[in-house]
Parts: C-alpha cells; structure tokens; sequence
C-alpha cells in the first residue's frame, strides 16, 4: 500500500525579520486510498504544505517519504520524474500550456514520460469533465475549461 509520511516538516520563506514560517513541524500519514482535507484559514501554510507534499518544493526540514522515497533528499529533476510518475496536481488557476490545445494539454505527462499517447483514455478524460468539444481550442480561446 502506497503513503506519504511526514515527520516535522518546515518551510520558511525569507530570511531574518522578513521571514515568514509558512509550515512549522506538521507530522502525519496520508494512506492511498483515503481522502484527506487539509484546512485552515488564508495564509495558514495549506498550499505550501501540499507542494511539499506532491514534492514541487523541498522542506527546509523534516521528511517526506513517498513510499521508501525520501523527497527532501531529492534534487529538483528527480523529484519532477517522481510527480511525473506518482502524483497530480489541479491547481486553482489550471496551469494550462498556451501553446497546447485542450487535448494536448492532458496528454502532457505521457508526452513527458516517452509513453505511447493512449487517445481512447484521453477521450474518456475530456467526456467526464464534459470538455470534449473543446478538445482542439486553445487557453486563450473563448469557452469554459
């Protein structure tokens, strides 16, 4: 069974006076499988603490391990094969590439990882979020994604 485990996790943003403690020493499991809610009010550290935890930023200590795979010990290359592999993320704000047009924007991480494009999943992903007529415009075109 796969599970992420974190053992008193820190990140700070800046230095000195202007520094700010975004994560301060959280500890727990997240088993696969299980929904988590991570709450907590504005400026609390909840996204911070996520990146952390997909491996988009490292801690400035503690441990995250990702089954066996500590991803502090990481550089940034290694833990960006590991999201390519193991984690996804939907941020708020979609992080679409422009240049792409719906559909090739989903098939990214197989592009990425060298897999060979499986058209009949992405087809089955457009038409459960109900985008599949938009699946050769672009960001910048007009319609709701």
């Amino acid at each position: 069974m796969s599970c992420i485990i974190c053992k008193n996790v820190h990140k700070t943003y800046g230095h000195g006076k202007n520094s700010t403690h975004a994560v301060r020493g959280i500890s727990a499991t997240f088993e696969s499988g299980q929904f988590y809610s991570i709450i907590g009010r504005s400026g609390s550290g909840k996204s911070t603490f996520l990146h952390i935890l997909g491996g988009i930023l490292a801690p400035d200590e503690g441990t995250v391990l990702y089954d066996s795979c500590n991803l502090g010990e990481l550089n940034d290359v290694e833990r960006a094969k590991v999201r390519l592999k193991q984690t996804g993320f939907v941020f708020q704000d979609y992080q679409l590439l422009p240049e792409l047009t719906v559909k090739e924007n989903i098939l990214v991480p197989a592009i990425l990882d060298h897999r060979i494009l499986d058209e009949d999943w992405c087809n089955k992903i457009m038409a459960q979020l109900e985008i599949t007529s938009m699946a050769d415009r672009y960001p910048s075109e007009e319609g709701r994604y």
